[in-house]
């Protein structure tokens, strides 16, 4: 297989690895809101949570754009955006199915 493969390959798993990543930040995020604001609504912690992982994100690619080996781009903070998002809505799934006392406040 050539170079060219196992640099896309390698590409592929660094930007799952940042989605995923973001993905369980976000969720500590969420965690954190939930336990400061517990009489907020789910959706008001999950826009807090995707605002606090944002900003480092967004903090950790102009880092990134200071360093010659790196490239600091707005496409990687939407993707880890993306990540926090889409881990917040499994988990509100999640709690739909299994708890849905816990979202009474959900509305």
């Amino acid at each position: 297989m050539s170079n060219a493969y196992w640099a896309h390959l390698h590409g592929l798993i660094r930007k799952s690895c940042h989605f995923l990543g973001y993905g369980v930040f976000g969720l500590l995020w969420l965690r954190a809101w939930r336990f400061t604001f517990p009489r907020l609504p789910f959706l008001q912690h999950a826009l807090l949570s995707v605002l606090g992982a944002g900003l480092v994100a967004s903090a950790d690619e102009f880092h990134q754009a200071f360093i010659p080996s790196r490239t600091g781009t707005p496409k990687d903070v939407l993707l880890d955006c993306c990540g926090v998002i889409f881990m917040q809505v499994l988990v509100y799934t999640a709690m739909r199915m299994a708890r849905p006392d816990k979202l009474a406040n959900a509305a």
